[in-house]
């Protein structure tokens, strides 16, 4: 075979007979050796192997060079498209990140000048304000209160034609929650959040379960929710039930319970639901919530269920709870009347190693918790450390508070401890603290609070006299309006039995009585009520 020396000369003539197709070129390449003759379907003289493979090169670099300008077009166009929706991303996130309310109004200044700003960003502005808590009052400019404005206005206009989806509806809803007591009444704002109750309801089908759980807390909350829409939403919720997670049923369950309005299909599903769940522990944030509207919304057998879920499944985990928890959830088994004595009893030992944390409110619900089922012995725990922390702090609770705990201090006290002298000093500083500030206040307590303060103290032979002689006055001012025959013999009884002068209440009560003995129907009265009838009557010969 003759070797052909390289002839730079030639590989135009060789260029000539090579179709710039990928199967000839390839199989050029592919089929060429070093001094070899290779053969193309179009090229059957022998040529140089060093001109074919130069002369492929460039015939192969221009048929890809459509292509790669293609794929680099197409490349181009995508990024386009990512640089066109990465603004709003990346604007959202901004908003997001601002840790002042005048930047957030600033900002969203800025983007409408720019005409950039869209419903998201409006929306995301104003849920960023909510978060930061945004005083629009003095000193607030008049140019961050027109912007807020201006973001009301765009947010109602999106609201009342259904432009806004309902993550966006529910975090406006929800930002306006934190907003409430920081801003004056304004009928733009009530407008705009009209607007988006509207059209929330008209989209709950798209609704997913933290939509429809922060939706309703929010709407009960600004007091902007009714029957028709409630009801709604728990017939939205029933299908979608088993993604609601503890604290969403919590807020849901919460909404309903605080606007009174009982959905029994709903509660039942959601009590089933508690109990499929029972294998596990349930999560802390939301169970004192879903504890408390059980039991102020669904006595009997749905309560039952779920506070006995509640029960066995947060024992262990009661160290967790915040003191406002705590008692709110010990309240919702005395209320439901649900007897659980272990739970109490541990509960007890949480409460006397952290009494001093526990608000005024919360001793009250604890004690009055406790005083209610009876537990004595769960109380034994807890009641001298309660007592100490309530002393120093007595000017601080409300007429309810301080009605509840001496009350459940009377009940609670000749069913345990032993009385030692330590105990007894703290306990006669209890009292005569509660005695100064009933009769400080007396104005401001209720009829069942002063029958629930006067049996208290005579249970517990305290004969404060300035206290009921504050009592006789008050009594005799109202002229027993308001007293139930229950709270006129416990009054009574406990003048009585303190052997204290009170000759015109007695004579007063004993009238008040007997005119509403006359309007008793004992046939409808169950035996427990005659058999309390029947004391009170004797308490009052």
């Amino acid at each position: 075979m003759v070797a052909y020396p390289f002839d730079p000369a030639s590989s135009g003539r060789v260029e000539a007979f090579i179709t710039p197709t990928r199967n000839c070129a390839t199989k050029t390449i592919l089929g060429s050796a070093c001094r070899r003759e290779p053969v193309c379907n179009e090229l059957r003289t022998c040529v140089p192997t060093a001109a074919v493979l130069a002369a492929t090169a460039r015939k192969f670099a221009t048929f890809r060079a459509p292509l790669i300008r293609s794929l680099d077009e197409i490349r181009a166009s995508r990024n386009a498209e990512r640089k066109k929706e990465q603004p709003l991303h990346e604007l959202l996130q901004y908003v997001r990140s601002l840790r002042s309310p005048a930047d957030v109004l600033r900002w969203a200044k800025h983007l409408d000048a720019e005409g950039r700003l869209c419903k998201y960003l409006a929306a995301a502005c104003f849920a960023q304000l909510g978060r930061l808590g945004c005083p629009v009052l003095p000193p607030a400019t008049q140019n961050e209160k027109s912007t807020f404005e201006m973001l009301v206005g765009l947010l109602r206009d999106n609201a009342s034609t259904c432009r806004l989806n309902p993550r966006a509806l529910s975090n406006v809803l929800l930002a306006a929650t934190y907003l409430k007591g920081h801003m004056s009444d304004s009928r733009e704002l009530a407008a705009c959040l009209h607007a988006c109750s509207r059209s929330l309801q008209q989209q709950l089908c798209a609704c997913n379960a933290m939509d429809l759980a922060t939706s309703t807390w929010a709407l009960v909350r600004l007091s902007l929710a009714d029957a028709p829409l409630l009801t709604d939403i728990a017939d939205s919720s029933l299908p979608k039930l088993q993604s609601f997670t503890v604290p969403e049923m919590s807020k849901l369950v919460w909404a309903m319970a605080t606007f009174r309005l009982s959905h029994s299909e709903l509660l039942a599903s959601i009590a089933r639901e508690m109990l499929t769940k029972q294998q596990t522990t349930l999560p802390r944030e939301g169970i004192a919530n879903l504890a408390w509207s059980f039991a102020k919304l669904a006595p009997g057998l749905k309560a039952e269920t779920a506070l006995t879920v509640i029960a066995t499944s947060c024992i262990n985990s009661l160290r967790e709870f915040q003191p406002k928890e705590l008692a709110q959830t010990l309240w919702a088994f005395a209320k439901a009347a649900i007897k659980t004595t272990t739970f109490f009893e541990t509960a007890g030992g949480i409460i006397a190693s952290r009494s001093s944390e526990f608000c005024p409110q919360d001793v009250s619900n604890v004690l009055w918790s406790f005083a209610a089922l009876s537990e004595s012995d769960a109380s034994d725990r807890c009641l001298p450390q309660m007592a100490a922390a309530s002393v120093g702090r007595l000017a601080e609770f409300s007429a309810q508070e301080l009605s509840n705990t001496v009350w459940a201090f009377a009940h609670l006290l000749p069913r345990n401890l032993r009385r030692t002298p330590e105990l007894n000093g703290l306990l006669t500083r209890l009292l005569r603290g509660i005695a100064t500030e009933t009769s400080a206040n007396i104005g401001c307590f209720t009829a069942q609070n002063l029958s629930n303060v006067a049996w208290a103290f005579a249970s517990m032979g305290a004969r404060e006299r300035v206290l009921f002689q504050q009592l006789q006055a008050e009594v005799l001012r109202r002229q027993l309006h308001g007293f139930t025959a229950h709270g006129l013999a416990s009054l009574t009884w406990a003048f009585v039995v303190l052997e204290l002068d009170a000759t015109d209440v007695l004579d007063s009560a004993q009238s008040a009585f007997l005119a509403q003995l006359e309007s008793i129907q004992l046939a409808a009265c169950t035996p427990a009520e005659i058999i309390a009838i029947a004391k009170s009557t004797s308490s009052l010969a």
